[in-house]
């Protein structure tokens, strides 16, 4: 970037067309990388969060799925960060005493005497009573298509029925500070309290001569075969890796070729039984 003097520069006035003269300082030319369409916020706490790794007006950075409330008018890029109404829309929706839920699509609704949400889906014409308030507009369920999963933090309970399970004062079960690992099924909506942790990814496709490092974290069984936590174990391509919530993923790990006339030398890293059966020892 290079910097220019002070030059007088002439703008327009739409009333009589005259040109004024202004100076600009410090004058820089920098280089257009993209358009973004600009929003117009005002304060009535509304919450911010990062799309990406980006600055504001102060030089603070912000990184990815921050949150910040916002106090004071605000001009915002739209690929700089996402919005959310809370604020502003619990306000406007609690004075609407009909709220229409499109299809798949769904609101939380607050008893304010028993200070419990709950969920409500659609389609539906929800008619609001006076002692509840409406948390949010209709927002999309949650869609993870095929080769896709999705992680939730503090997933509800369910039954054998993949039923959700409620408490004795009507409040949805969950399971704190564990997580759920979704695959491709009808779209679902969040339950207050759950969270959605990681968004819609696709399936790791873990190809020919490739193989995953895995390590537990829990212990569990999976095809009759007990896993201890700090377990390590290769996934073998060609397949389509399942992620579990007890399995971490290390590494991906390329097949050697040993060519004729050729040899590896290993050293076993700790007590284990290779692909003949052999006990190995450190």
């Amino acid at each position: 970037m290079s910097s220019l003097t002070a030059t007088p520069m002439f703008k327009h006035r739409s009333s009589d067309r005259k040109a004024v003269p202004c100076v600009v300082s410090q004058l820089r030319i920098i280089p257009v990388t993209a358009h973004v369409e600009i929003s117009c916020i005002t304060s009535g706490n509304t919450t911010l969060e990062a799309a990406q790794y980006s600055h504001d007006e102060t030089h603070v950075r912000w990184c990815n799925y921050k949150e910040w409330p916002l106090t004071d008018l605000l001009l915002l890029p739209h690929q700089i960060c996402w919005v959310y109404w809370e604020g502003l829309s619990s306000i406007r929706m609690s004075e609407e005493s009909i709220i229409r839920i499109p299809p798949y699509h769904y609101i939380h609704v607050l008893d304010q005497n028993s200070n419990i949400s709950r969920v409500e889906t659609g389609p539906k014409t929800y008619i609001r009573q006076d002692n509840e308030r409406v948390l949010f507009h209709p927002v999309r369920m949650v869609m993870v298509p095929p080769r896709h999963y999705c992680v939730i933090q503090n997933p509800v309970v369910r039954d054998q029925g993949r039923n959700v399970q409620f408490d004795d004062i009507g409040q949805a079960k969950l399971r704190h500070g564990d997580q759920e690992i979704r695959l491709a099924q009808d779209p679902f909506p969040l339950y207050p309290g759950e969270e959605l942790q990681q968004g819609i990814t696709p399936l790791t496709v873990v190809l020919a001569n490739t193989a995953l490092h895995l390590k537990a974290l829990l212990d569990f069984e999976d095809d009759n075969e007990k896993f201890v936590a700090g377990d390590e174990w290769l996934f073998e391509g060609p397949g389509t890796y399942i992620p579990r919530k007890e399995v971490e993923v290390l590494q991906t790990i390329q097949a050697t070729v040993i060519r004729h006339n050729q040899a590896i030398r290993l050293r076993a890293r700790k007590e284990c039984q290779d692909r003949e059966d052999h006990a190995r020892v450190t």
